[in-house]
């Protein structure tokens, strides 16, 4: 499953789906996901994800990325619970992309 996903402004503007929504993310950027409830649509799309496309990434700041790190390295320990060599993202690709000279968050 490839999921294609924006910053809350960018997304919000042509009606796609944002990061903040798709990984529940709060205030201080933690998850109000329990990601242990695969019953819960949301989280079941986050443990197929294979591949996270994220555009428009001059928009998006270091506690974002982290944030979104997190709930993915979560997600990886939950799939392999034995696995020692677990990197931060899982098994999970990520391809940031957009214009890098535009101005910061």
């Amino acid at each position: 499953m490839v999921l294609y996903l924006f910053p809350k402004v960018a997304g919000t503007e042509i009606a796609a789906t944002t990061l903040h929504n798709v990984f529940d993310l709060r205030h201080d950027m933690k998850t109000g996901l329990d990601l242990s409830a695969m019953t819960n649509a949301k989280v079941k799309r986050l443990h197929g994800m294979q591949l996270l496309l994220i555009d428009e990434v001059s928009m998006i700041d270091v506690d974002l990325i982290q944030g979104i790190q997190e709930v993915c390295s979560m997600i990886d320990h939950n799939k392999r619970p034995s696995a020692a060599d677990a990197d931060c993202w899982g098994q999970i690709h990520v391809i940031f992309f957009g214009d890098f000279k535009q101005r910061g968050p």
